[in-house]
């Protein structure tokens, strides 16, 4: 926008006399509603749709949105993770379709890396997770919930 004060910006771009001054502005408190409380962590949703999470007073995080249920509020989070808060406190978990992932690398798959030396000096690492299933419906889940979350 620019640098110094807003009389000389004001000068400079509109080629005019001095502002009228208006005075001071009076302090602007934003404007919320509380989602839910759970022991010291507060949800609040701002008037742009937005929510803050709150611990003891203080905003920990912003987020565009939120999953509002009973007993607990969930935040999305990047790669297939959500952040719960309730009673218990924070932590973050699985989304379902991560978790189907997970149990799908579990029973029918593997995860596995591989490292070489380079001759350059250091080491290249290569990282694989693998799914081995002959029911082609299974591999087109695989390879949907693979796209969404990695």
């Amino acid at each position: 926008m620019g640098g110094g004060s807003a009389v000389r910006q004001h000068q400079r771009r509109f080629l005019q006399g001095e502002p009228e001054e208006t005075g001071r502005k009076d302090e602007c408190v934003e404007a919320y509603w509380t989602v839910k409380t759970f022991g010291e962590y507060e949800v609040r949703e701002t008037k742009d749709s937005e929510y803050e999470l709150f611990k003891e007073g203080i905003a920990i995080g912003t987020f565009s949105e939120a999953h509002v249920e009973e007993e607990r509020v969930l935040f999305p989070l990047s790669r297939g993770m959500l952040l719960e808060v309730s009673e218990g406190g924070v932590r973050e978990i699985a989304t379902p379709e991560k978790a189907i992932l997970m149990g799908m690398i579990a029973s029918d798959g593997s995860n596995t890396f591989r490292r070489e030396k380079r001759s350059e000096g250091g080491y290249r690492t290569e990282y694989s997770i693998r799914f081995y299933s002959e029911n082609k419906e299974l591999i087109r889940i695989f390879d949907e919930v693979s796209e969404k979350n990695i």
